[in-house]
């Protein structure tokens, strides 16, 4: 029985979003009547397997190490293989049980092989909880270029099942609630006052927790409902995501996604400021709350040749201006046009400067 239900209406089919506690039991429920092939973080598998003894049952068992280099062609094409192997049918079920990385080659998976397999995920991490598991936006790495090869399909179905954040790092419970703080901040202002009262709460509250996931879930459903191939209204969501990549890229993955958009807010929202979009005072309330998601004592990200050619592979560059989402008041989230010169790298080290 879920405590919560949210459906989301995709193009491809309408999908409920089911939040079930001990919810890795509705697999084994399937499992009677269907071929399973089931895709798996392997550090999932590991930490998991007593929840899941139906692991054993299943048609297919692929686990996958959920690292950057592994969400690539290569990794897809190892798992098609694998289930073609297996005998898998198009009446058959893709479960994929992990993170981004493993949602994005599983969804990958499913959508080339026969032309579209029908998907059911559970994501493990806060990440994958609160923001990527809706919308049907999925990509995959080719050679160093992040997130080059995409595609839209999303799972017929998404079970949210909290007890599996429960193994995973404070680090990583951090860099989830980058992603709450985003869409709070681009909801609007009650939505906001709410994470600056409960911030602390959710670091040590699963089920304070647990309602901000769904609630962030609703706020993207909203957008992506309005404009689900990301063509122009969706590009909000990217609000921190421009400088939070460059400074993955930057540190090689060292920074967490999620931290890395609470950095790439601060500098939007820096910007912001400096343009005379926001004042100095709206700009150091967002602050507030946002530094406390960053467990960094300083940033060091100032050299502007490599800077600029990461932020040039961006699919968002247009060989002549970056598309920034930028910060004009709360809920008033827009983006904008610049150029990648010294003035605008000047402006990011500014922020590294005062950090």
């Amino acid at each position: 029985m879920s405590d919560f239900k949210l459906i989301v209406k995709s193009i491809f089919r309408q999908y409920d979003v089911d939040f079930i506690d001990n919810g890795v039991a509705i697999i084994e429920e399937l499992l009677s009547e269907n071929h399973i092939h089931v895709i798996i973080d392997e550090k999932v598998a590991d930490l998991h397997q007593h929840r899941m003894p139906w692991l054993d049952r299943v048609t297919s068992l692929i686990k996958i190490e959920a690292t950057e280099q592994d969400k690539d062609i290569n990794t897809v094409q190892k798992i098609a293989e694998t289930l073609l192997r297996n005998g898998i049918t198009k009446n058959d079920f893709i479960v994929v049980i992990g993170g981004g990385i493993i949602q994005d080659v599983g969804a990958f998976t499913a959508n080339i092989l026969k032309r579209g397999i029908n998907w059911i995920f559970l994501p493990t991490t806060l990440l994958a909880q609160c923001d990527s598991c809706i919308g049907s936006k999925v990509g995959i790495n080719m050679s160093n270029f992040k997130n080059q090869l995409g595609i839209f399909w999303p799972p017929t179905r998404i079970i949210v099942d909290i007890e599996f954040l429960v193994t995973l790092e404070k680090l990583e419970i951090v860099s989830g609630i980058g992603e709450i703080l985003k869409v709070h901040l681009i909801s609007g202002e009650d939505d906001f006052k709410n994470v600056e009262r409960d911030f602390d709460k959710m670091i040590s509250d699963f089920s304070v927790l647990k309602n901000y996931i769904y609630r962030s879930l609703e706020i993207k459903r909203r957008i992506v409902e309005k404009d689900e191939f990301d063509v122009d209204y969706r590009h909000i969501l990217n609000y921190g995501h421009t400088f939070g990549h460059s400074i993955e890229a930057y540190t090689k993955n060292a920074v967490p996604h999620g931290i890395g958009v609470s950095i790439g807010m601060e500098i939007a929202n820096y910007i912001s400021m400096k343009k005379g979009y926001i004042s100095e005072a709206v700009r150091k309330r967002i602050s507030s709350v946002i530094r406390k998601n960053i467990p960094y004592e300083k940033l060091d990200y100032r050299d502007h040749e490599r800077l600029s050619r990461i932020l040039k592979q961006d699919k968002k560059f247009d060989g002549h201006k970056l598309s920034v989402i930028i910060c004009r008041g709360i809920g008033n989230i827009v983006q904008e046009k610049m150029p990648i010169d010294e003035e605008f790298l000047n402006l990011i080290d500014e922020y590294a400067e005062m950090f």
